[in-house]
């Protein structure tokens, strides 16, 4: 009689603790995270730049496997359509999204028993997608903050490479009802042109409008190392471009006296373009080549539109375009 009662006994006790170890939810190795535009920043999302919901690791408590989340991107609160419903973790933000917060859910399922987990991220306000122009061996510095807002502060401060807190030169502008403003750097109170010559930081800063809750850019610091070089050939018909491998021709563009110069499709031969002008130069007109990248702050990072000028010499001839800060000043 003994023998035969605990044998149930323990069956019942074992079919009564399996179900509580075998349902346990999957367990989370990477937590969930966002990143932004084609670097991988780590910034506020930004107008124009794709952000990714990476739905981070989980691992199965049944079998030890690793599993992967599920991720969707919602505005505001999660629920409702993806925004991108096409690859939900996935969004560019536009405009309107401006001020807004990206919610991403992801959810995690284990296949060895069917129990799942969701894990709710949000990001930071969306920002708009700035814009600074900088002109080798010029002070003039200009700019858009990516939307359309009157009265937003916007500060300049030129540093020695790697010194920001000791500015070299200094300006400021007050964004107009487009959002763009323009400025031009002059030196600092007992500073010397020549004792700048190194310089090489510009920390372009955003303050909106007092009592308004404005999204404005984040402050970014540009280091640029590259202005366009080109050559304009002798009888003035093209314009051949210097290095064009990392963002392509799209990327390149020239004024001619202050317009926008008309060019058919360029020709991309290795790390050179070919753009053929509608109207032939002449050693008479002021030429400029322009380059738009996508750049990213080393500190915060913090995205923005970035374009890089240069004079063009003589027709046939090249400019170098590089120039030091003592230049900058100077003009």
């Amino acid at each position: 009689m003994y023998r035969r009662s605990l044998i149930p006994a323990l069956g019942i006790m074992i079919a009564l603790i399996a179900p509580a170890s075998a349902m346990a939810a999957p367990k989370m190795v990477e937590a969930p995270s966002w990143s932004s535009g084609g670097s991988g920043s780590s910034g506020p999302p930004a107008v124009g730049n794709q952000t990714y919901c990476d739905g981070g690791s989980w691992e199965s408590t049944v079998s030890g496997q690793p599993l992967y989340g599920n991720a969707e991107i919602y505005l505001d609160t999660a629920g409702g359509t993806p925004l991108n419903p096409e690859s939900p973790s996935t969004y560019t933000p536009v405009p309107a999204n401006i001020g807004h917060e990206l919610v991403c859910n992801v959810t995690v399922t284990d296949p060895s028993d069917d129990t799942s987990v969701t894990q709710t991220i949000t990001s930071e306000p969306v920002l708009p997608d700035p814009a600074v122009v900088l002109t080798a061996y010029s002070g003039a510095v200009s700019g858009n903050i990516g939307e359309s807002v009157a009265g937003v502060d916007v500060t300049l401060a030129l540093a020695s490479l790697g010194t920001p807190s000791a500015p070299l030169a200094s300006a400021s502008a007050i964004t107009n009802a487009q959002g763009g403003w323009s400025a031009i750097l002059s030196p600092e109170s007992g500073i010397s042109i020549p004792a700048v010559a190194n310089a090489g930081d510009l920390t372009v800063s955003y303050t909106a409008p007092a009592g308004q809750t404005t999204a404005v850019p984040d402050s970014t610091t540009y280091a640029p190392n590259f202005y366009p070089t080109a050559t304009i050939a002798a009888d003035g018909t093209s314009i051949t471009t210097g290095d064009a491998s990392s963002d392509g021709c799209a990327a390149w563009g020239f004024l001619v006296n202050g317009t926008a110069a008309s060019t058919v499709p360029a020709t991309q031969s290795y790390s050179s373009c070919l753009f053929t002008l509608a109207s032939p130069l002449t050693d008479e007109d002021d030429v400029q080549s322009q380059y738009t990248s996508s750049y990213t702050d080393q500190t915060n990072d913090s995205l923005s539109q970035l374009t890089t000028v240069s004079d063009l010499g003589l027709l046939g001839g090249v400019d170098a375009g590089r120039a030091s800060a003592a230049a900058v000043l100077q003009r």
